[in-house]
């Protein structure tokens, strides 16, 4: 979907945790899941550090992914995987950019506000979170982490549900599930709610020789 090497797994979960950052609950919510609330209605930028493990639908392990991570609300981040393999993958509004420094491959794709369906066009949206998702507070585990579980309202969303967990209200651990089963972990550390963004943050300067597919090319032409 996205080049020679299998990109579509960590693009659609990058964008699948934009989605869940940037749109803001703005309708009233119960009492139950307040924590959450509160966490979206405050958030403005994040960055911090990440561990990804994955699971097939069988509880395989499939390895863990190392990285880091910055947000800007709203509808730009910039997505590092720094082990085993090299990724960055950005969206800054308008465009997902996914450089893999590996492969010396840039591939550029819009991001369609109209593609409701779809994660990439749910990440610019301005819907309220409550008005894409269900959600249900689950039982806070050994360690504190409160647990939210937000199902998609459409189910041809490509996965099943995402849970969401806090601990004193920042983010702390996020789990992701696709419709094939499939599991995604990320426990995040080293969270700054306030961090100094580039200029340069949400753009990708390749160095000379890379193979750039650029899809946006002559569409606005």
């Amino acid at each position: 979907m996205f080049g020679s090497r299998s990109l579509h797994f960590p693009v659609y979960l990058a964008v699948l945790f934009a989605i869940l950052l940037f749109t803001a609950p703005k309708l009233a919510m119960a009492d139950e899941i307040a924590p959450l609330k509160t966490f979206f209605a405050e958030l403005r930028d994040l960055s911090g550090t990440f561990v990804q493990r994955s699971e097939d639908g069988g509880g395989l392990t499939r390895g863990d992914r190392q990285g880091h991570f910055l947000l800007q609300r709203p509808g730009r981040f910039r997505w590092n995987y720094d082990e085993p393999e090299r990724q960055i993958i950005i969206a800054d509004g308008d465009r997902l950019m996914i450089y893999d420094q590996d492969l010396e491959q840039l591939t550029i794709k819009a991001l369609d506000p109209a593609t409701a369906n779809s994660p990439a066009g749910l990440l610019i949206t301005h819907e309220a979170v409550d008005k894409l998702f269900d959600i249900k507070r689950l039982p806070t585990d050994d360690n504190d982490i409160e647990w939210f579980e937000l199902t998609p309202k459409n189910g041809s969303s490509g996965f099943r549900f995402t849970r969401i967990g806090l601990s004193k209200g920042r983010l702390r651990a996020m789990v992701i599930e696709d419709e094939f089963s499939q599991r995604t972990r990320f426990l995040f550390s080293q969270l700054d709610l306030h961090p100094v963004i580039p200029e340069d943050a949400f753009n990708i300067k390749p160095p000379p020789g890379t193979d750039i597919m650029d899809e946006t090319q002559g569409m606005n032409q």
